[in-house]
């Protein structure tokens, strides 16, 4: 690892869950690998990400050698406005925007940090360092067909998804007894 160890034991502000959201055609691959990988791994495999926030960010030279992870709530749309940039083929940041969902898949970050592989350096939310398998850490994928646009919206954002995603979640975890 780079600049950043990964640090094992849950602290009382640790949270249960992390989001990471990616385009379909991405999202198709990572199940057929298993795992998500960094942006340099999938580099050092020959296949090119654009990394499009990383330069209006200013995000540190070993972003890219890291998975990202946001929270649910609060700028957990960060990780839809990521998706929807990628989309756009520029950086936005704007919440509210008009936005196609994709993949927004939900982790178990608690276990993620209990097995050691959380590196927090007091920028980001959470990251895994390479790569993180899917098969212990995944919960579950909402897309778009998952959940109805709410009633009074006339389009998707990064905003309305998330939300409406989150809520799709928690229903799923209540069902599963968590």
């Amino acid at each position: 690892m780079l600049n950043h160890k990964p640090q094992i034991g849950i602290r009382s502000n640790d949270p249960q869950y992390a989001v990471h959201s990616t385009l379909l055609i991405y999202y198709e691959q990572i199940i057929k690998d298993g795992c998500l990988k960094s942006a340099a791994r999938l580099r050092r495999e020959g296949i090119e990400r654009k990394a499009i926030g990383f330069v209006p960010l200013g995000e540190p030279k070993d972003y890219l050698e890291y998975v990202m992870f946001a929270p649910l709530d609060g700028w957990g749309s960060g990780s839809e406005m990521a998706v929807n940039s990628h989309l756009r083929g520029q950086a936005c940041f704007d919440p509210d925007a008009p936005y196609i969902p994709q993949a927004r898949m939900y982790f178990d970050a608690r276990k993620i940090i209990e097995d050691g592989l959380a590196v927090r350096d007091g920028v980001h939310f959470l990251k895994v360092y390479d790569m993180l398998s899917l098969s212990d850490y995944l919960l579950l994928t909402v897309f778009e067909k998952n959940v109805k646009l709410p009633e009074g919206k006339e389009y998707w954002t990064p905003t309305v998804f998330t939300e409406a995603a989150n809520k799709y979640f928690f229903e799923y975890m209540r069902g599963k007894g968590r």
